[in-house]
């Protein structure tokens, strides 16, 4: 399926005018729109532009990292975040390839014949049925940037909780070693006061054995906690990418937790209207739609090609001619590739529902969680 014409190559170019064009920042001020209705924190950092020796990461570092220090840390200088952006840039290129014609092939061909005369061909070859489909795959090329700048705006979300998550289980293990710490400070104090009454008598030994035990254990508890700070400190700043160190502080302050305003259904809603990991599956479910349309209405025109030529024999004679050709969809109806298109739009339709219902049970279950633990900061604040 050919075309040797460069006439029709040049006109092939006024198709391409809406072709996709790569951004100087990869796609990256598009989904720095997503994630900033969603995100004061993300919304505010230049996402996309950041190296491994970013100047700003000094400045943020100089003082003690509360929470939404952390994730701004995190923007800035993880490692995580560069792969996010070049995954971007990957499908930035195959967006860029998907709407391009493929280049075209200049021949030439010179002949000799027996008598001394020459024959010369010129031609130039071009696929004609990129030129004719040239504006659908102009739609798949936005169709799929669309969607995987929706998934890393989804992955640079998902990764500023788990940054949150980080932070929040050092803050948590930070306290329990302070508390562990007085609890083990108390059972020496204890240990300590029952020698003195077991030297005066009033205690068995064994009592005292057990007061020497339970401030050895308490000890032992405050090493364990101790090793948890340090692993909880470890992991933090691995994920946000930044090396260990005497001027890095990490706050550890909890404030008090906020009331749950909304209802089960009101979050599940939004969940489902908001979560941008649904919105691309919903991006790659209409994609599927248009392309079984696409497919079924186009499925008996498989083969298509226009051939213009101009060649010059050896008695210097010129000959011009043009030419088209149709294959035939006699052994190759195209019903496989329509049986395909299908298929790939029933599984995005029922990927897409499954995530749905899955989104909908982890707010179920987080909801639960959430109520639980309200109940028992109530409990643990006015009655333990």
């Amino acid at each position: 399926m050919t075309i040797k014409v460069g006439i029709l190559v040049a006109a092939a170019g006024s198709l391409l005018a809406g072709c996709v064009s790569l951004p100087a920042t990869r796609g990256a001020g598009d989904v720095q729109k997503l994630v900033a209705s969603r995100s004061a924190v993300a919304a505010s950092a230049a996402l996309g532009t950041t190296t491994s020796s970013d100047p700003r990461l000094e400045k943020l570092l100089a003082g003690p990292l509360d929470a939404d220090a952390a994730v701004r840390v995190a923007l800035v200088g993880s490692p995580q975040m560069r792969v996010l952006f070049a995954e971007l840039g990957l499908a930035q290129a195959d967006g860029y390839d998907a709407t391009r014609l493929s280049n075209p092939s200049l021949g030439y061909e010179r002949l000799s014949s027996s008598a001394g005369g020459t024959q010369t061909t010129w031609s130039l070859t071009q696929g004609f049925m990129e030129v004719l489909f040239a504006r659908y795959r102009n739609r798949l090329g936005r169709f799929a940037l669309l969607e995987a700048e929706q998934r890393v705006a989804h992955g640079v979300l998902q990764f500023e909780s788990e940054v949150r998550a980080a932070w929040l289980d050092h803050a948590v293990t930070r306290q329990m070693a302070r508390l562990r710490s007085g609890v083990a400070r108390a059972a020496q104090v204890s240990a300590e006061l029952a020698q003195r009454f077991h030297e005066a008598g009033n205690i068995s030994a064994l009592q005292l054995a057990r007061e020497q035990a339970a401030a050895s254990a308490a000890l032992i508890d405050v090493r364990n906690q101790e090793a948890e700070v340090a692993a909880a400190r470890s992991t933090l700043l691995a994920l946000i990418g930044v090396e260990d160190g005497p001027g890095i502080t990490l706050l550890d302050r909890l404030a008090q937790p906020a009331p749950l305003q909304s209802d089960l259904a009101s979050l599940q809603a939004l969940a489902l209207q908001q979560r941008l990991d649904l919105q691309a599956l919903r991006t790659n479910a209409e994609w599927s739609e248009s392309q079984e349309a696409f497919g079924a209405r186009w499925r008996w025109l498989t083969g298509l090609a226009v051939d213009l030529s101009r060649e010059r024999d050896a008695d210097g004679s010129t000959l011009k001619g043009a030419g088209v050709s149709l294959e035939l969809p006699i052994f190759n109806s195209g019903r496989g590739r329509t049986l395909r298109v299908a298929a790939l739009r029933e599984m995005a339709s029922a990927v897409l529902r499954s995530a749905e219902l899955h989104a909908m049970a982890d707010i179920a279950a987080s909801y639960a969680a959430f109520k639980t633990a309200e109940q028992n900061a109530v409990e643990y604040r006015e009655r333990l």
